[in-house]
């Protein structure tokens, strides 16, 4: 998951913001843009890890769902 890699780099701790500890957390919880599916659970099919990559650009970008 080269994205995930990309956002620790980037935004790893920015004011003791530790986005990889975010991440691992994240990526196990349910997620609403993701239909309460966790994270982890797509990553296994090219279609699920697209639509997780997805939902981590919007959320680095801003843009609304």
């Amino acid at each position: 998951m080269h994205l995930a890699e990309k956002i620790v780099r980037q935004f790893g701790e920015p004011n003791n913001f530790d986005a990889q500890q975010w991440l691992s957390e994240w990526i196990d919880q349910q997620c609403p843009a993701l239909n309460n599916v966790k994270p982890i659970e797509l990553l296994d099919s090219d279609e699920g890890a697209l639509d997780v990559e997805k939902v981590l650009w919007r959320m680095v970008t801003g843009v609304a769902a």
